[in-house]
């Protein structure tokens, strides 16, 4: 009878085992197609601002007679504007327009009092 009730308590560990590991399973296959998109959809946006910039440079060229020397210059200028030349834009935040607190720019609404967030830059749709 013992080693009856131990081979019961074995194929019952053994089975709690099989399940949390079907279960970890799922749950990783889901954290790689969410990140799978989230590297997709980085993708989209990056070509999106990509193909702005591309033509708003063309433009300036065009209209306003600047050259990629002057871009340059001003490419370095707005990235130490917050005192590194790192190759990143400064992060930016926005102030609600009601309660005055600072909040992210990836927020629809105020975290604080509900109201609708105003767009702080013109790319940040994009």
């Amino acid at each position: 009878m013992t080693s009856d009730m131990f081979f019961y308590s074995v194929a019952g560990h053994m089975e709690g085992l099989r399940k949390e590991g079907r279960l970890r399973a799922r749950r990783q296959t889901r954290r790689r197609l969410a990140l799978a998109k989230r590297v997709d959809d980085l993708e989209e946006r990056f070509d999106r601002l990509n193909l702005v910039t591309q033509a708003l440079w063309e433009v300036a060229k065009r209209e306003g007679g600047l050259d990629d020397k002057q871009l340059a210059e001003m490419v370095k200028q707005i990235d130490l504007s917050d005192g590194q030349l790192d190759g990143r834009t400064p992060t930016t935040v926005c102030v609600c327009a009601e309660c005055k607190q600072i909040m992210s720019p990836d927020h629809e609404t105020c975290v604080y009092c509900g109201a609708d967030k105003l767009d702080s830059a013109p790319f940040e749709g994009l």
